[in-house]
């Protein structure tokens, strides 16, 4: 299951700053750490932040996410 925490820490971004990176906002934040997050959010959350979802998650987690088809 993919949650926001491993965006958030890879991010090194205060909350604030964090939110305005990814564009979003609190809400959509807190129904992202109780997960799961689709897989295309967190792609997009991770890009936003300048990584790659498999650095973030690590590569066995992101292929089983994109293997579950939570696209």
């Amino acid at each position: 299951m993919l949650t926001v925490e491993p965006i958030i820490r890879a991010s090194g971004l205060s909350y604030g700053k964090f939110k305005e990176t990814v564009r979003t906002n609190h809400r959509n934040i807190l129904r992202a750490r109780k997960g799961p997050m689709s897989v295309a959010l967190a792609d997009a959350w991770c890009r936003r932040i300048g990584r790659h979802p498999a650095e973030v998650y690590g590569l066995t987690v992101w292929l089983q996410a994109l293997r579950s088809g939570d696209l």
